[in-house]
């Protein structure tokens, strides 16, 4: 049986770190997480090894599945989606998290704007 969840939508100023968090499975028993970034594959991870495979630079997963990207830069900005597993490769859940990165500048714009309007 799996399940899709609606997705999130995580804003962030360049620089900042980054946690997608998938504490809400704890409870469901996973043991394998896939992590892609707009259909590449960032990392996985097993929990019967309880050890994480890193693609790509800045990217740790947590024990839970939990991914993070640290420090954020121009282009980790996209869709995230973690795929998860049982141990038979049953697909049990999908998670869709989408970043969206701004740079200092443009935030302190959009305060200035929004103070005067």
């Amino acid at each position: 049986m799996s399940f899709l969840s609606t997705g999130y939508l995580l804003r962030r100023l360049v620089g900042d770190c980054v946690t997608f968090d998938l504490n809400c499975l704890q409870s469901v028993g996973f043991i394998h997480v896939i992590w892609n970034k707009d259909n590449q594959r960032v990392a996985k991870i097993r929990q019967a090894a309880n050890a994480s495979t890193v693609y790509c630079s800045r990217a740790h997963v947590f024990p839970n599945g939990s991914l993070s990207r640290c420090p954020t830069q121009w282009g980790d900005e996209g869709e995230y989606v973690a795929e998860v597993f049982d141990q038979d490769g049953v697909h049990l859940h999908q998670e869709t998290f989408n970043l969206e990165l701004n740079s200092e500048s443009e935030c302190a714009m959009r305060c200035v704007m929004v103070y005067f309007q």
